[in-house]
């Protein structure tokens, strides 16, 4: 399978302490910005707030449900989730 990137910026009109507490609690604040069409199941299976949270998730992608797993730490700029058993990773940096 070849390689997909996305991208996103945004300009958010809060504290960057509060952005990362939102991004870094994976229980419940994260959960609520997540986009409903494509994450349609997310779970903490181990922790839930900030680095060695594990979570697992389903999701839509190019039509087709795919099923994963995030192990989250914590950068100096902000979150970082890694993929588990795959080549998928997320950062956020956050800036204030």
């Amino acid at each position: 399978m070849g390689m997909l990137r996305a991208y996103a910026v945004a300009k958010i009109a809060a504290p960057a302490a509060r952005v990362y507490a939102i991004l870094s609690d994976y229980r419940e604040a994260h959960q609520e910005i997540l986009p409903r069409d494509f994450f349609k199941r997310v779970e903490v299976e181990q922790g839930g707030h900030g680095a060695g949270t594990v979570v697992n998730v389903v999701s839509r992608i190019l039509g087709r449900e795919v099923r994963f797993a995030f192990d989250c730490s914590r950068t100096r700029t902000g979150t970082c989730a890694h993929g588990i058993e795959c080549r998928l990773k997320t950062r956020h940096h956050i800036h204030g």
